[in-house]
């Protein structure tokens, strides 16, 4: 899918593709946008690229690794606007956040959506316990 001069997708490019695509009985099932990007901060046109989704069936999935963040700014939230729109989110808190070890989340709409990508590693469980780090947020604790 082409982007445009500051790397943005470009959404008519990809509803061209995807009528392409079912044009040859290929049935995409997810569109990823960027909610801020690394290296130069840029955000794809997130409402547009959602309600494509929304009118294909589309998940769709935001990586907001980086830009998510910025959800919390009153002055800059509307640089994520159409966000909302996801199915699923992705915000690492390690990036804007400054916090000091890897703590990176995925957000689901709909709660019962990660099941699919749940794991459970038996060898930490004991008997009568539940894992919450599939939940929660893990990885350190103080002392």
């Amino acid at each position: 899918v082409r982007t445009d001069n500051n790397n943005r997708l470009c959404p008519d490019d990809l509803q061209l593709k995807i009528n392409q695509l079912k044009s040859q009985n290929i049935h995409p099932f997810a569109v990823v946008g960027v909610a801020g990007t690394t290296e130069t901060g840029n955000v794809d046109p997130l409402r547009t690229i959602g309600e494509i989704c929304q009118k294909e069936q589309y998940h769709f999935h935001v990586d907001a690794a980086w830009g998510g963040a910025t959800l919390m700014s009153s002055t800059y939230r509307h640089l994520l606007d159409g966000i909302e729109l996801a199915d699923s989110v992705t915000i690492d808190a390690h990036k804007q956040m400054y916090i000091p070890m890897g703590a990176g989340m995925v957000l689901f709409k709909d709660p019962h959506a990660m099941n699919a990508i749940e794991h459970h590693a038996q060898y930490i469980l004991r008997k009568g316990s539940k894992d919450l780090g599939s939940h929660t947020l893990e990885g350190s604790r103080s002392g």
